[in-house]
């Protein structure tokens, strides 16, 4: 479970986003993604990677791509 939050700006209003990054595997999803927003609780989107190897690069690229923004 990784807790990331993201800091979006455009002219004069600044919103952040607290997005909670689950890892879950399933009978038919053993390498399941989900970010979940956690002020309201809502799915944002749910992923799978084919392997281990691809969840983790996956989920560094995230990583990687949010401190780019910031």
């Amino acid at each position: 479970m990784y807790n990331i939050t993201v800091k979006s700006s455009a002219s004069a209003f600044v919103e952040t986003y607290d997005v909670l990054l689950l890892l879950f595997m399933l009978p038919d999803y053993r390498y399941g993604i989900c970010l979940t927003n956690t002020q309201n609780n809502k799915v944002l989107i749910m992923l799978t990677a084919r392997n281990e190897h691809d969840r983790k690069n996956f989920i560094d690229d995230l990583r990687e791509t949010i401190l780019e923004v910031m």
